[in-house]
Formats: C-alpha cells, sequence, structure tokens
C-alpha cells in the first residue's frame, strides 16, 4: 500500500500559505467539536436539574460548577437543544 507521506505532497513539503491554512481548518475544527461537547453537557445538566425541580435557575448551574463566562456563551445554544429535544420527545 502506498503511505501517503511517502509524496512529494507531503504536509512538510506544503507551502507555508498552504500549511497556515490547514492548520486553521484544524483549529476550528477542533473548537467547533470542543463547543459542541460543552454545549451538549450544559443541555444534559439542565435537562437534570429541570428533571429534578421541575425548573432551573442560574445559580443551579454556577453550583454544578459553570462559570458565568462559559453561560454567557453557551447556554443560549445548550436551551435551545433542549427545547428541541423537548419538541422532538413531545411530538
Amino acid at each position: 500500500m502506498h503511505s501517503p507521506f511517502s509524496s512529494s505532497t507531503s504536509a512538510l513539503n506544503l507551502p507555508p500559505h498552504e500549511a497556515g491554512a490547514i492548520c486553521d481548518r484544524v483549529s476550528a475544527a477542533v473548537r467547533a467539536e470542543a463547543y459542541g461537547d460543552t454545549v451538549e453537557r450544559l443541555a444534559r445538566d439542565v435537562e437534570a436539574i429541570i428533571a429534578r425541580q421541575g425548573s432551573m435557575q442560574e445559580e443551579d448551574l454556577l453550583t454544578l460548577g459553570w462559570s458565568k463566562p462559559a453561560l454567557v456563551e453557551t447556554l443560549p445554544d445548550a436551551l435551545d437543544l433542549v427545547r428541541a429535544r423537548a419538541s422532538r420527545s413531545l411530538s
């Protein structure tokens, strides 16, 4: 089997601008995946709190270790995810 690393188009032989563009795309993909994982964890925490208490306050999430900056960044997307799951389960 031919190794992709033995050809002349190896990442080591790429012009700097192409290598930089590849690194940027990989970094963006890693950040997007990490953000998605964070939103998923937060959505599950929200669902657990609501299932246990019937409602949720920001303080409930803070006691679970979420920081205010993390909540500001991810809570809108997490709540959208919770709503989407709830509407699917009602359908």
